[in-house]
């Protein structure tokens, strides 16, 4: 049997793409800073570095926590004890979602706001309905601003329990399954929750916030964030 062609990408061509989603990314976050200006403490969802990067030059005023899935697999409530964030924000992990608003109520139960930039229209395979081989799962539309997708079972956002306070849907890059033509669709949304003044968390310690902190000393380059994934292997 003939291996199906996955999407592959040179360096120049990842950095081109992550640009675009950064830039339209900053526009959804922008747009509730406006709003919300003093939101200050926020949690990366599974970011990469290019992202922890782009987030800590353009808001140095942001006090930064990073989880990964295996701190936090989003099927599952929070257990972080972190305490709340104003914002979530998460790149490129909504199309790995089996089940979209489990994900979105587990981040709302922990934070005021969720910002994502996800998938509406892309081929990352040969085959359809073109997703990866990486478990991606889902594409999203948004019936009532006409924003579709040739995906069978797509998460359509008007299903969302909570309010959309901002979405934006654009031209992502390109990759070899796509072309001027048949460019792929990406979205920025941005989701509220419904009690954004109600939380009943417990606030971290102090050793505990500090020990999170000490991840983003990892995300400060690719090389240190290699080292620091080959260490916390032996930690799990």
């Amino acid at each position: 049997m003939n291996a199906i062609p996955v999407e592959k990408m040179d360096r120049v061509t990842l950095e081109q793409i992550g640009s675009i989603n950064r830039a339209e990314l900053k526009k959804g976050l922008d747009a509730l800073l406006a709003r919300y200006p003093s939101a200050s403490k926020v949690l990366l969802i599974s970011p990469i570095v290019e992202d922890y990067q782009f987030i800590r030059a353009h808001y140095p005023q942001f006090d930064l926590y990073i989880t990964q899935i295996g701190d936090w697999n989003l099927d599952q409530p929070c257990t972080l004890k972190l305490g709340t964030f104003d914002v979530a924000i998460a790149s490129n992990v909504m199309m790995y979602s089996r089940h979209p608003q489990t994900w979105v109520d587990h981040v709302l139960a922990v934070a005021r706001h969720f910002v994502f930039q996800d998938v509406v229209y892309r081929k990352r395979s040969a085959a359809h309905p073109h997703l990866g081989t990486d478990q991606d799962a889902v594409r999203y539309c948004l019936t009532a601003r006409s924003v579709t997708t040739s995906f069978p079972t797509p998460f359509d956002l008007d299903q969302l329990t909570q309010k959309l306070f901002y979405f934006a849907s654009y031209k992502g890059g390109l990759n070899s399954f796509h072309s001027p033509q048949d460019p792929p669709v990406h979205l920025v949304a941005v989701v509220e929750s419904d009690h954004p003044d109600h939380f009943q968390i417990e606030e971290a310690s102090h050793w505990r916030k500090l020990i999170f902190k000490m991840r983003n000393l990892a995300f400060s380059s690719e090389p240190v964030n290699k080292l620091y994934r080959n260490v916390l292997k032996f930690f799990r």
